[in-house]
Parts: C-alpha cells; sequence; structure tokens
C-alpha cells in the first residue's frame, strides 16, 4: 500500500469558490480511490485549499488494480457462425475487438455468444497518471480565465504541479505544466523553492514556510491570533478597537485575513496562506 499526494499551484483563489471546489474533489477523488480498490476508512482521501494551493492525498492505494473476470455478450449465435460451423466475420471481429480467443467463448442456452476472459490488472500509477488530470482539470468554477495564448482555461494561472506515488515522482502533466516534487513557501514571507518527499513532509515544511496547509488549522490559528489581538488592545484601554480587530481579522471566512499582518507592538500576528 502506497499514498498519492498532489499540490496544484496558482495564483489566488478568491475564498468564496474554495468550499465547493474541495467538495466535488472530495467527491469524485473518493470514487477514485473506491476504483483503485483502497482500504476503506475517513481518512482514505484529504482535500485542503488554500488561496494558491490545491492539494490532496489518497492513502493506503495498492500497487496496482486487482485482476478480474469479464463476461461480455456477443453478436448472436446464427450469426456467429456458418453452416459448416465455422466462426463467420462477425464473431471474428467481435473477438478482435475484446482481445479475445475463441476459446474465450463459454457455452450458454443463450442465443448469443458470450465470452468469460481473466483481465489483469492495470498498474495503479498508470491508472493515476490518466485520471488525475482529467478531475482536476475538469473542475468546473463559477468564473474561469484565460492565459498565456488563451488554449487553457481555469481559475486562475498555473504555476506548478506536485505528483508523487509512495515515495517517488510521478509524471504527469496539468495543462502542459509537467509535475515535479517541488513547491514554494509564503509568497512574501518564505517564497524559496521547496523539495517534498511526502503529504507530511509536504505539511511540516509548509509550515514551517509560513503556510498552513488545513483550512481547519488556519481557523483555528487566526481565532487564536485575533483574540490575543483583542485582549492586547483592550488591555491598552482601546475596547472598541478590540472589537473591530478581531472581527476584521476573520471577515474573510477561514481562508485569508483581511489584512496580511497585524502588530501591535512586540505583538506579532502573521497570517499564513
Amino acid at each position: 500500500m502506497a499514498d498519492y499526494f498532489f499540490e496544484l499551484l496558482t495564483e489566488e483563489i478568491p475564498a468564496w469558490m474554495h468550499d465547493a471546489a474541495a467538495a466535488t474533489l472530495q467527491e469524485r477523488l473518493a470514487k477514485l480511490s473506491a476504483d483503485l480498490g483502497a482500504e476503506k476508512a475517513d481518512d482514505a482521501v484529504i482535500v485542503n485549499t488554500t488561496p494558491r494551493r490545491i492539494a490532496f492525498v489518497l492513502k493506503r492505494l495498492p500497487a496496482r488494480e486487482a485482476d478480474s473476470v469479464l463476461e461480455v455478450k456477443g453478436p448472436p449465435k446464427k450469426a456467429a457462425y456458418d453452416a459448416d460451423g465455422n466462426p463467420t466475420p462477425a464473431l471474428s471481429g467481435f473477438l478482435k475487438k475484446q482481445n479475445a480467443a475463441l476459446e474465450d467463448v463459454i457455452p450458454t442456452e443463450d442465443a448469443y455468444i458470450l465470452i468469460r476472459r481473466n483481465v489483469a490488472g492495470r498498474d495503479t500509477g498508470a491508472m493515476l497518471q490518466e485520471r488525475i488530470p482529467e478531475i482536476v482539470t475538469s473542475l468546473r468554477w463559477p468564473k474561469m480565465m484565460r492565459w498565456g495564448n488563451g488554449e487553457h482555461s481555469y481559475i486562475r494561472p498555473i504555476h506548478s504541479v506536485i505528483s508523487i506515488f509512495g515515495d517517488a515522482h510521478l509524471p504527469l502533466s496539468i495543462f502542459g505544466i509537467a509535475s515535479g516534487t517541488k513547491t514554494v513557501g509564503h509568497r512574501t514571507l518564505a517564497p524559496q523553492p521547496i523539495e517534498v518527499a511526502s503529504y507530511a513532509d509536504y505539511v511540516e515544511k509548509l509550515n514551517l514556510a509560513r503556510v498552513v496547509v488545513s483550512a481547519n488549522d488556519r481557523r483555528h490559528f487566526m481565532a487564536g491570533r485575533a483574540l490575543a489581538l483583542a485582549g492586547a488592545l483592550r488591555r491598552h484601554g482601546q475596547a472598541p478597537f478590540a472589537r473591530y480587530a478581531f472581527g476584521a481579522a476573520l471577515c474573510r471566512r477561514h481562508y485569508t485575513p483581511c489584512g496580511a499582518r497585524l502588530e501591535l507592538g512586540a505583538a506579532d500576528a502573521d497570517f499564513h496562506t
């Protein structure tokens, strides 16, 4: 079993669009996780967004899809064999299309040809390379924009893509941007490139680079800082401003504050996005 981690780094996405996008991704990725044979669990799929990032992890994926037995109905039996009992072009064409042989035809009382064949499960990495770009690029946003030569349309221009399966880079492409294993920290406070090896490594390193990946963690962080700032204002005899500071700090829900930095003497409230 191995985890798959993905990050899309973009220009700033409006805060009010995050919830719907995250919910849609959660639903689609949960189906993909089930299709890949992942263990069922509440944390099988984790989706997080920040103003500039869409990040998700699919946990405990098998290395390959399970083998299966496939039954497919073919042409009518009367059209499948000639008068001498030899296969007709209709049966030969059906078998070729299904990548099957004459030995795969099973005897039945049905009026139609039926084949049963063993299908080897596909490599999970190959399926991720096929399905992840489709899921991400097909995400519809209330407002879309074009960039570059105008051939791509999405919520915002794409800067970079991370794609890691297990402990290795899984190459794929999103709107012509090839994936890698690097991201960057906070746009102004820690913009240096960061090499990541897994989702856990990503969360830890971004936290050091002034970015809190989890929206819930950001909500609690901002509320705590806002309360501390309001308390400091009250202690300085500025109770009316304390109420304003608390409301202003949280006025844009839990994704990003009204001010990226609030200061009161030595009290420093940097909000991570």
